[in-house]
């Protein structure tokens, strides 16, 4: 068992004075296979958030994740391929037959307010591209599969970030980021709100080519409609939304998105490209609905359901979460997978659950 030096120095120094948070979690899954072995997946996951103020102006963030994962007839130990990032962030503990150990540094980069409106990042740092609510067209940096149910947040890339707030409804933003040592991104991004409107375009390179993207979001007679397009050399892609509130306690979700690295022919599917986690699924067509309903204050029922239009495999995901303290919530849920061998959505399916301590 070993933990990299430089992870403890980094922990340590928040310690002195800073706001900590984050939550624990504990998840649970189990498919036809592993239940008949006694086997499964069982995730327990520490989250936690530092943030240390040097001085009214700068200041210093992390987000360390520990997470030990077991499993047996359930899921591959590895993906296919590990990206390399240019600032390595992270350590095995152990790696056994049936159980791995990891630590890594999501979040580590300093901030530093030089004018009221002005704000520069350096280091591991997120960047938010796109506001779709299924898929994403314009996330370049980490683009996370809508069937992902453990991992809750995406990993920050390394780079710079300049951000100027021209005014309250205008934001200018500069980045430097690199995905992989041979994968990086230079966006200069506009952001402002017209007529309760969102609209934001960013251009510039990604990987040595050209990047044009764009996204408007925004109301019309009842409903909230949004769009999302990208131009990456030869490959476009978008997404069209449509969210309606039905009442105080339910709204649904429509959203089309043609995937500009995804093929339509099942034999050329870019698998490896998927579980290295560069983009959102295989197929070039899709179609996504989302439903919410508050069954009660404290339960809430979600339902997902996703089909390739290529192949028509269809994915559904019913989640029920009950809320039952302040700090604390419960998650019960199924991923539904039709597809047949070659297809999209033909994994084994799997009943999950999960507990989430926020602190």
């Amino acid at each position: 068992m070993r933990i990299c030096k430089s992870y403890l120095l980094l922990i340590c120094l928040p310690l002195i004075s800073s706001e900590i948070s984050g939550y624990v979690q504990t998840a649970v899954g189990f498919d036809d296979g592993s239940l008949s072995t006694g086997g499964g997946l069982w995730v327990e996951r520490i989250r936690t958030n530092f943030q240390h103020p040097f001085s009214s102006s700068f200041s210093l963030n992390l987000a360390l994740d520990f997470q030990a994962t077991y499993y047996r007839d359930l899921l591959p130990r590895h993906p296919l391929m590990v990206k390399q990032p240019l600032w390595d962030l992270q350590d095995t503990i152990w790696d056994k037959e049936e159980s791995r150990g990891e630590i890594r540094l999501d979040r580590a980069y300093l901030s530093h307010q030089p004018q009221e409106r002005v704000n520069l990042s350096a280091g591991k740092l997120r960047w938010a591209l796109g506001k779709g609510w299924i898929f994403s067209a314009t996330d370049v940096f980490n683009p996370l599969p809508p069937q992902e149910i453990f991992l809750r947040e995406k990993r920050g890339v390394d780079g710079i970030l300049l951000e100027w707030e021209v005014e309250p409804t205008k934001r200018i933003s500069f980045g430097f980021l690199s995905v992989e040592e041979d994968k990086n991104a230079a966006l200069l991004r506009y952001a402002f709100t017209a007529s309760d409107w969102d609209i934001a375009f960013h251009l510039g390179s990604f990987a040595g080519r050209d990047l044009y993207a764009g996204e408007i979001a925004g109301p019309w007679k009842g409903y909230w409609l949004q769009w999302e397009g990208q131009k990456l050399d030869r490959q476009s892609s978008y997404l069209l939304g449509i969210h309606k509130n039905l009442s105080d306690r339910a709204d649904v979700y429509a959203q089309y998105f043609r995937n500009g690295s995804g093929a339509k022919q099942k034999h050329l599917y870019p698998w490896i490209a998927f579980l290295r986690g560069d983009i959102q699924g295989v197929g070039k067509h899709y179609f996504a609905s989302a439903l919410r309903y508050q069954i009660s204050a404290l339960w809430d029922f979600r339902l997902i359901i996703i089909e390739n239009l290529n192949d028509h495999s269809v994915y559904f995901n019913p989640v029920w979460e009950h809320s039952y303290k302040n700090d604390q919530d419960v998650e019960i849920g199924l991923q539904y997978f039709t597809g047949n061998q070659s297809e999209e959505f033909a994994f084994s399916s799997i009943i999950y659950v999960q507990h989430l301590w926020y602190f």
